[in-house]
């Protein structure tokens, strides 16, 4: 079913460039679909069903967009999307939008918001340079930041969608 590797137009099985699949306990799955710039969640039957993020098909990482923040992130534009990462207590899933330079998320309602970047840079005075990869350990939130040549640790992450709440703890890990 999903094994397709090259886009087909409308059909939503087709993959490019597929960076990560994440299983949850319960057995959902889901996939970076990094150049077609989505989030997708594969389904028993073998449907693929949007998750976050506009197919926005392009032939080279890097071609995405950013925009929906505070709305639906399946409307929401992406920029080559590749760590996932999913707190299973809420349904909050993590989103290393790495052409974009953010760490986003997904709360539990299926709003988009952006957690880190861009304009939400950290205290050491630098901004996200192409994260690649993110991980939760209970409130923690680690990022593979591949561009700066740091691991960071986000402490007490919220996930509420307040994203001014979000008075992050940050450090660098390793």
């Amino acid at each position: 079913h999903a094994g397709l590797a090259s886009y087909a137009g409308t059909n939503l099985a087709a993959l490019n460039t597929p960076n990560r699949v994440l299983v949850t306990t319960t057995g959902r799955v889901f996939i970076s679909d990094s150049w077609n710039n989505r989030i997708i969640e594969y389904m028993p039957d073998g449907r693929l069903l949007p998750f976050a993020g506009v197919d926005n098909f392009t032939i080279y990482q890097g071609s995405g967009d950013f925009f929906g923040d505070g709305g639906s992130a399946v409307t929401a534009g992406l920029n080559t999307p590749i760590g996932i990462a999913f707190y299973e207590a809420d349904g909050t899933m993590f989103i290393a939008d790495s052409f974009n330079n953010r760490i986003r998320y997904v709360d539990s309602a299926g709003n988009i918001h952006t957690l880190i970047g861009a304009d939400r840079g950290y205290s050491f005075g630098t901004l996200l340079n192409l994260p690649n990869d993110v991980a939760l350990v209970g409130d923690d939130l680690f990022i593979a930041d591949t561009g700066n040549a740091l691991v960071l640790k986000l402490t007490g992450v919220d996930r509420t969608g307040n994203d001014l709440s979000n008075s992050l703890d940050i450090g660098k890990a390793v």
